[in-house]
């Protein structure tokens, strides 16, 4: 008995060379069914924009739910499922459309894409403006307040001035030479401003078909096929020497 047990694994091995068409049969069988499955696969196309909104902070600029809501109405109804907004980082704004035709994809993403980029650039273009006039206004006032300052100083050399003249111009120097600072700060804020705000920027527009999945599949065929016909052979064996062990009983 322990003479035959030592001798199982070579029989094993015989019998798995006899059978070895199967280890070549099986992976090929589905590896044709993977092929064919993957010739059939619905592969639709994305097109993608990627926008730079810049120093941009509107909530309808950047926000993902807001801009989902806002542009989705651009398009046909049948196309808003397959409008989707990601953010993929601060700053950055993904507009993506989905379609089992490429033209479609492209032409529905060009429809979003170019109102959101009109939005961007007249919300830049607002901002750079308020911020402009905001410059103009505090120096304006520090222009003023640096000429009336001269003016009360040149004033207060006057020697026939009276007491009350002299603390009446003193006075208003002192609220002049209070308020020049704020004027001269927030001048230069807004210039600071003006520097380094930056601009909004279509980075790319990539319209590309889904990948196929034909590798991975053949992968799964081969190596899957592979594992069943081991499972398959070992249990033939099986049954087999079951079969020997009852006719000898």
């Amino acid at each position: 008995m322990s003479a035959k047990r030592e001798f199982v694994l070579y029989e094993n091995l015989v019998f798995f060379w006899k059978k070895k068409k199967y280890f070549l049969i099986v992976p090929l069988i589905l590896s044709l069914i993977a092929i064919g499955l993957s010739m059939f696969q619905d592969r639709p196309y994305e097109a993608k924009t990627l926008f730079y909104v810049g120093g941009l902070t509107e909530d309808r600029l950047t926000d993902n739910d807001l801009i989902l809501k806002i542009y989705e109405e651009k398009l046909p109804e049948e196309y808003r499922d397959d409008f989707k907004v990601i953010i993929p980082s601060d700053g950055r704004v993904k507009f993506q459309v989905t379609s089992s035709d490429k033209n479609v994809a492209e032409k529905q993403l060009e429809k979003v894409s170019n109102q959101y980029w009109d939005d961007l650039e007249s919300a830049y273009n607002k901002r750079k403006e308020l911020t402009q006039e905001g410059k103009t206004v505090f120096k304006t006032q520090s222009e003023k307040t640096e000429e009336r300052i001269d003016f009360y100083t040149e004033k207060l050399k006057n020697e026939n001035l009276s007491i009350v003249e002299i603390d009446n111009y003193k006075e208003i120097l002192l609220e002049l030479e209070t308020n020049l600072p704020f004027f001269i700060e927030n001048m230069r804020k807004q210039e600071t401003n003006l520097h380094f705000f930056e601009e909004p920027m279509e980075i790319e527009t990539v319209i590309k078909q889904e990948e196929s999945n034909l590798i991975p599949n053949l992968l799964i065929a081969i190596f899957g096929g592979l594992f069943l016909t081991v499972l398959g052979l070992v249990f033939w064996k099986y049954i087999i020497d079951a079969r020997r062990g009852t006719q000898r009983d």
